[in-house]
């Protein structure tokens, strides 16, 4: 029966993701990539244009695996897609709302949801975002010799309390930038001698590789270096990765 019930959940899950390619939207090359664990979690990501200017991103993992956390992320595509109808965004208020529908729906399976909300504005060259106990996404700059920063804040876990807010925060993001947003099981891998990944490695990895001007490249040799790490270990939880390149005017 659970082997049964683990299969639904990731059929449920990959029919919510973006496929496998690269999108453009707006002067943007987003690419993203997913692995399930083989117990799978609740991880998703997704993007919505708004308008000419902007589009949406987020990126979320929910606790627990099964089909519960797989219909909690069901849920969440479907407020998600719902924005695309507004004529303007918020993302603190984004999350704020979304933490109110887990808290109501989520409390009776015990799951909660780390999510990471971006808005980004090709026309004002910047993103605003808010985050809901996410790992914070690297910013790689074009013009500051690689350099690679973090777009730090953290709120509440969504669910996990009723009336969390969440603050709104903005970063410059211009023509040749490129953006590199993922889950925990990502630094979190371990390989067959129990070393874990890890944030540092990451990091030096992104830095090393920041003159891409392809969102695909970033994913391409994060996982390469992902799996030589790993070297056939068993993950330990699912792995997401999104990468947005700013492409020049």
């Amino acid at each position: 029966y659970l082997e049964n019930e683990l299969v639904t959940a990731r059929l449920v899950q990959n029919t919510l993701l973006p496929p496998p390619k690269t999108f453009k939207e707006n002067d943007l090359d987003i690419c993203g990539y997913f692995n399930s664990a083989a117990e799978c979690g609740g991880d998703w990501w997704n993007f919505i244009r708004i308008n000419n200017n902007q589009v949406l991103l987020f990126v979320g993992d929910v606790t627990g695996h099964g089909t519960a956390s797989a219909m909690l992320s069901a849920v969440v595509k479907g407020y998600c897609d719902s924005l695309k109808e507004r004529s303007s965004i918020d993302v603190a208020e984004v999350l704020g709302e979304l933490n109110r529908l887990i808290y109501e729906i989520g409390q009776s399976s015990d799951r909660y949801m780390t999510m990471i909300g971006l808005l980004i504005d090709t026309k004002k060259n910047i993103i605003e975002y808010s985050n809901a106990g996410h790992n914070s996404p690297a910013l790689i700059k074009a013009d500051d010799e690689k350099k690679v920063s973090y777009l730090t804040g953290n709120g509440s876990t969504l669910g996990f309390k009723e009336q969390s807010q969440y603050e709104k925060m903005s970063m410059p993001f211009t023509p040749g930038d490129s953006l590199f947003v993922y889950t925990d099981g990502l630094v979190e891998c371990y390989n067959k001698e129990s070393d874990m990944y890890g944030d540092g490695r990451l990091r030096r990895l992104l830095k090393k590789n920041g003159t891409f001007t392809r969102a695909s490249d970033y994913i391409k040799v994060v996982n390469g270096d992902l799996q030589k790490f790993r070297n056939g270990a068993p993950l330990n939880d699912d792995i997401t990765m999104v990468a947005v390149h700013h492409g020049e005017k």
